[in-house]
């Protein structure tokens, strides 16, 4: 939407409903004025609604529903994306992306508990307030500023990725540090087209984590560094791969352990 303005005659009953399952969507305002009645938004449990460095005025509503996610490049965070004075409501199940070019702040207006954080952001990214992390923490590039401290919940978990902390978190403020090396079942599973697998390392050592064919053949390298005792999630993206079986192994120490998962398009 570029040059321009928005009306609203019925906000309380009126706005648009982002629901893309599964999937991103992405929102460009450029020279927009905002009427009456702002301009309304939702977005729907399992959609990502990607802002980029845009800014929502007005006095239109906001909701982010449980399981969706907010996605921002803005230098101000949250806060600077969503300048509307109207109801915003940021659901404490919803999930939040920073992936911005240019150094950002995640902002005050990111409520103090949150499902998944990702930091994708070359610049870094520097948290404005304690927050409590349900989900998993994702580091995906960039350093995050930690120096305001997070807390993992009961069934948080922290997914290096290629980013990192600015302050490494210690074993002590890790919640639930497994006793022994464990590989799950990633979820979903039949998945298309990105999957989640979870594992656990007791202590610190070198781990790798790969994709196979069924011929054996190595396809993809999803980790490949040292760890700290802890619970850890990754992320494999097959848009490209095709449909069949395939396995995932990981080496952590003397542990090994090789797992399935079908690829379903």
């Amino acid at each position: 939407m570029s040059g321009a303005t928005t009306q609203n005659s019925n906000p309380t009953n009126a706005w648009f409903i982002f629901n893309k399952q599964q999937g991103v969507q992405t929102i460009e305002l450029t020279d927009v004025t905002f009427g009456g009645g702002g301009l309304a938004i939702e977005v729907s449990d399992s959609t990502t609604l990607d802002f980029g460095s845009s800014e929502l005025g007005g006095n239109g509503l906001f909701v982010l529903n449980p399981g969706a996610t907010l996605a921002t490049a803005h230098a101000g965070g949250v806060d600077s994306t969503l300048q509307s004075t109207g109801d915003i409501t940021l659901d404490q199940g919803a999930n939040y992306t920073f992936n911005g070019t240019t150094a950002q702040v995640t902002g005050t207006l990111l409520p103090t508990t949150v499902n998944n954080l990702t930091i994708d952001n070359a610049a870094g990214v520097a948290l404005s307030q304690e927050t409590t992390i349900n989900g998993v923490l994702r580091l995906v590039s960039g350093v995050f500023d930690n120096t305001i401290e997070f807390t993992l919940g009961d069934n948080g978990t922290i997914s290096e990725e290629g980013g990192s902390l600015l302050s490494p978190v210690s074993v002590e403020q890790l919640t639930g540090i497994p006793t022994v090396f464990a590989l799950f079942q990633n979820y979903p599973n039949p998945f298309n087209p990105s999957t989640t697998v979870r594992y656990d390392v007791p202590e610190a050592t070198q781990v790798t984590l790969k994709i196979y064919d069924v011929k054996g053949r190595e396809l993809a390298e999803l980790v490949n560094r040292r760890h700290e005792a802890g619970a850890y999630e990754v992320t494999w993206d097959a848009r490209g791969f095709a449909s069949g079986v395939y396995y995932y192994r990981i080496s952590a120490g003397d542990f090994t352990s090789v797992r399935k998962l079908v690829l379903m398009k």
